[in-house]
């Protein structure tokens, strides 16, 4: 088998919305803290109900801010998405494999993946690449893509466990690996182009 992208050093949307909604919580804390000793002291019986609010709102805050984290995750992750001359067939977040060791590692040992996710595998130059399914559970879809981002070939429903090469025989530099069936599925053929969005080093 020929996997996670490499963080940025930037501050990202992600990390913004992280402290974003920290500082929220925070200064939410603070705010009812203060109001809980001023509300106890003027009258010792508001304690109980003072402390139910303070806890709801300290965990609603808490929970805005997860949401927070969780969307501008969605909205960072990298992505391949397919086009032809009728516009967008297919768009697929992918894990990208840019090493030799997430390469050699690949899908091996996984047992699901959702319908609109992949690995993004990215090699140094164009040639003609292989792939076995060795230790690889999950039947695939192998799409090849050239230089340019456009398709090249596509291998269609490997047999999980295979230890035998399959490839194109066509040079290549890009490769996804989707779950089996979702090339046709979505329409995608020889010839359509891919674009690569918030893919580290490329277009």
């Amino acid at each position: 088998m020929f996997g996670s992208a490499s963080a940025k050093t930037l501050l990202n949307p992600f990390k913004r919305a992280m402290i974003s909604g920290f500082i929220v919580t925070i200064d939410n804390g603070v705010a009812d803290y203060h109001d809980r000793r001023r509300d106890v002291a003027a009258n010792p019986c508001f304690r109980p109900v003072k402390a139910c609010r303070t806890r709801t709102r300290w965990f609603l805050s808490l929970g805005c801010a997860f949401l927070l984290c969780v969307q501008a995750a969605c909205h960072n992750e990298p992505l391949v998405v397919f086009e032809d001359a009728g516009g967008t067939k297919a768009s697929f977040r992918v894990e990208v494999a840019d090493t030799p060791g997430k390469r050699s590692w690949g899908l091996m040992y996984r047992n699901e993946m959702g319908t609109d996710e992949g690995m993004l595998f990215v090699f140094p130059d164009e040639r003609d690449q292989s792939f076995w399914m060795k230790n690889t559970p999950l039947s695939l879809d192998i799409i090849f893509m050239d230089t340019r981002g456009r398709v090249v070939g596509i291998v269609h429903d490997t047999v999980p466990f295979s230890t035998r090469s399959v490839g194109i025989g066509v040079p290549s530099r890009y490769v996804l690996e989707v779950r089996a069936g979702l090339a046709r599925r979505n329409g995608i053929v020889v010839g359509d182009t891919a674009r690569f969005k918030r893919v580290p080093g490329m277009f």
